[in-house]
């Protein structure tokens, strides 16, 4: 998975854990005399617990982009105001502060991508459902069959999470080089003055 590539329906499925639970449910025959509401009640919780984690990363992605907006603002008011100025700039600061614009602003890039929307499934929906009681004499059954079918939405809940996690690690590592850029140019510049 690439930082830019969207994540779509195709790429969700083409990931072997989608697949594994989409076969799962498909194939997937309740037994008799087993109970299933444990099974149904856990992959309810695990859905749950799947979906707070998405809302997490969608509110450190937003924290970011509001971290990131400002400071690059005050960032530009700081280089229009050192390139106005009659302070010469060397070749070298010039290049490490370029890099460091560049850095970024590919966080904030990648902080916005995070907080685009995804697909997302929900489980059976009703029609299935009332075709999963028709078919299935007892309630057990019709659990066991809705916990399989829950099985896939939280695949795709890990999916997209693993992606806006991939992306905030991206975002969190070209910030901290954009800021260790700033810093080296801001030192070779003391430095150069200094000693030179």
């Amino acid at each position: 998975m690439s930082l830019l590539k969207p994540l779509d329906q195709k790429t969700i499925e083409a990931d072997p854990r989608y697949a594994r639970a989409d076969e799962f449910m498909r194939s997937f025959e309740p037994l008799d005399n087993r109970s299933y509401e444990w099974v149904y009640e856990y992959a309810i919780r695990t859905f749950e617990m799947a979906d707070r984690s998405l809302d997490t990363l969608d509110a450190k992605a937003e924290s970011m982009v509001r971290y990131l907006g400002p400071g690059s603002g005050i960032l530009g008011v700081g280089l229009a105001s050192l390139a106005a100025s009659e302070i010469s700039v060397r070749k070298p600061e010039l290049v490490i502060v370029a890099f460091g614009v560049m850095c970024i602003l590919a966080a904030i890039l990648a902080a916005f991508r995070a907080l685009l929307p995804h697909p997302h499934t929900f489980g059976a929906s009703v029609q299935d459902a009332t075709k999963v009681a028709g078919h299935y004499d007892d309630r057990d059954k019709c659990l066991g069959y809705c916990a399989a079918g829950l099985g896939v939405s939280i695949a795709v809940l890990r999916i997209v999470s693993e992606k806006k996690a991939q992306q905030l690690r991206w975002c969190h590592g070209l910030f901290f080089a954009g800021i260790a850029a700033f810093l080296i140019a801001g030192a070779w510049a003391i430095a150069s003055r200094v000693w030179c």
